[in-house]
């Protein structure tokens, strides 16, 4: 019987042993269960931060890309009207600048360019031009005696009839009087304002 007992005892003992061993090794599981929901829990706090983060920075590029945007169309602007101002003293017609003004300031003559290449072999220099640059290189190529000039008339003169097309050979001889010029020379520089045809 002491046999027996001693046998139940150790089995008994063993359980015991097996239980606490069991129960501690499930306390340890738990405890890395915790610690690992912990380490989870903070990892989500920085994954969530950098999110935000994100948010920032893009909202930030956004806004230095529409400053960007802003600042390289008030420079298109400043370079326009600048080329406008040298068209005028190019001599271009101001009913031309006025048309040409609404052209220049639309998108598609912004982003027009045409490359071009210019000499041979070697010497090959490649330019990149612009719709204005095009416009000022045709308004530099007309003569002198075809552009505008501020001290002509912008407006057309009127006849007695109030008809600016039919001038009588009186109304050429009273402006060729009054500028200094002969009566050819009026005739033309009627027919360049297009005063008469």
């Amino acid at each position: 019987m002491k046999k027996i007992s001693a046998e139940v005892k150790k089995l008994y003992g063993n359980d015991d042993n097996e239980a606490r061993k069991t129960s501690g090794e499930l306390e340890e599981a738990k405890q890395q269960l915790e610690d690992t929901n912990k380490k989870l829990e903070e990892k989500d706090l920085e994954v969530k931060k950098l999110s935000d983060d994100v948010k920032v920075l893009t909202a930030s590029v956004k806004n230095l890309m529409q400053s960007n945007k802003t600042l390289q169309d008030d420079k298109h602007r400043i370079s326009v009207e600048k080329k406008l101002e040298d068209f005028k003293k190019l001599g271009a017609f101001p009913s031309t600048i006025k048309v040409l003004q609404d052209v220049v300031f639309s998108e598609s003559a912004k982003s027009f360019n045409v490359k071009l290449s210019e000499g041979e072999g070697d010497k090959v220099k490649e330019t990149t031009k612009t719709f204005i640059d095009i416009m000022e290189d045709v308004f530099a190529s007309v003569p002198e005696e075809y552009r505008f000039s501020e001290k002509e008339e912008s407006v057309s003169p009127r006849t007695p009839t109030g008809n600016s097309k039919e001038l009588s050979i009186e109304d050429i001889e009273k402006q060729a009087k009054e500028k200094g010029l002969s009566f050819e020379e009026t005739l033309v520089e009627l027919s360049k304002e297009g005063k008469i045809e």
